[in-house]
């Protein structure tokens, strides 16, 4: 997939024939930049993003500060369907809404579902709200959702 649109605000950015973008003139210390790009999929179900090297960076990259190192202190995804005027998608709170919803069905009588719920939490169900002020469904669904955001920095830290 390559970007449909590349910002351009006292950084120059150039999109390779792979679909990735070099960043090219100064190095600014901090900086935020929009690119966007259509995609027709279906379902997305993950986003991956590589800090890659490339011999035009300062020791190969893959960043351009001297020692040619970088720094991502912040990645936000949203998603705008293709239907003109619909709102856009955060991503995050998609995935939340779905891991309510999915732990809602599991029923709080069923021994195995209670265990299930313990497990992905790591405490007891009976004392979850005591110690977190949520109840269970909604700590586990708020928990999927930091592993999904530590798993997207671990997979841009490796890279």
């Amino acid at each position: 997939m390559k970007p449909t649109t590349v910002p351009f605000e006292g950084q120059k950015f150039r999109v390779l024939d792979d679909g990735s973008i070099v960043s090219e003139s100064y190095a600014p210390t901090k900086t935020s930049n929009d690119f966007s790009l259509t995609a027709h999929v279906g379902t997305i179900t993950a986003v991956r993003l590589d800090a890659l090297t490339h011999p035009q960076l300062p020791r190969g990259g893959p960043g351009r500060s001297i020692d040619g190192t970088g720094a991502l202190t912040e990645f936000k995804l949203r998603i705008q369907p293709t239907a003109q005027d619909a709102p856009p998608i955060d991503v995050l709170i998609r995935l939340l809404d779905q891991q309510r919803e999915q732990l809602a069905a599991i029923a709080q009588s069923d021994e195995t579902a209670s265990s299930r719920l313990q497990e992905m939490i790591g405490l007891p169900v009976d004392a979850c709200l005591q110690l977190t002020g949520q109840t269970p469904r909604e700590f586990a669904a708020w928990m999927v959702v930091a592993r999904a955001i530590l798993n997207l920095d671990e997979t841009i830290t490796k890279s």
